[in-house]
């Protein structure tokens, strides 16, 4: 995996990366500005390698809501959770967030949409 820092004006940085590969399996290059030195720059990069490598990288852009949230669920909750826990979050996502908010991709989610999901 690659990913390089490039200078961005005053106090900010962008890493650029390759991202994994689209569905028709053609490269993809993302990029993020992060706003402050390059040692948080550098941060973020590592951050973003490690998830590329992981394999828990996820492109806000393209995912909902409900991939996100059902991809936690498997990979996080189910890991580090009791079985119990797994159960009342599954049941709270699937009852109350998917039905609001499942089809929203994840940068187009607002506050005020989170609040109706508690209902």
């Amino acid at each position: 995996m690659k990913a390089a820092i490039y200078g961005a004006g005053a106090g900010r940085w962008r890493i650029v990366y390759d991202a994994p590969p689209g569905p028709d399996g053609r490269r993809r290059q993302k990029s993020v500005t992060v706003r402050g030195t390059k040692k948080d720059a550098r941060r973020k990069r590592t951050e973003i390698l490690h998830q590329l490598q992981t394999g828990s990288y996820v492109d806000p852009a393209r995912t909902t809501v409900r991939e996100y949230l059902e991809r936690w669920l498997e990979d996080h909750v189910a890991v580090n959770c009791g079985a119990k826990t797994h159960l009342e979050y599954a049941r709270v996502i699937r009852n109350h967030v998917i039905p609001h908010i499942g089809g929203t991709r994840l940068p187009e989610v607002k506050p005020m949409q989170l609040v109706g999901c508690a209902s």
